[in-house]
């Protein structure tokens, strides 16, 4: 990986922890947020954070994949891509 690299993840790890110690819990089942299973959601507006298994969830639910939401202007920042 280059310097830049690193310091984009390193941003990103930080961006997630931040978000998950703010939130604590999981909106939607009430787990606790550990950074590695955090998923944080930025469109224009808002934000979000959920799990990942709720993440999934939502995903399978609206026949969807992480990729359709980027196309559609959502950035994901995926905990579990980080390890």
């Amino acid at each position: 990986m280059s310097g830049f690299d690193d310091m984009r993840v390193q941003i990103t790890r930080n961006l997630i922890a931040g978000a998950a110690g703010r939130t604590i819990f999981c909106p939607d089942c009430k787990s606790v947020l550990d950074m590695p299973n955090v998923v944080l959601l930025t469109g224009k507006t808002r934000a979000g954070v959920a799990c990942g298994d709720c993440f999934d969830a939502l995903l399978a639910k609206r026949g969807e994949n992480a990729q359709d939401l980027r196309e559609g202007g959502l950035e994901i920042d995926d905990g579990r891509d980080l390890k």
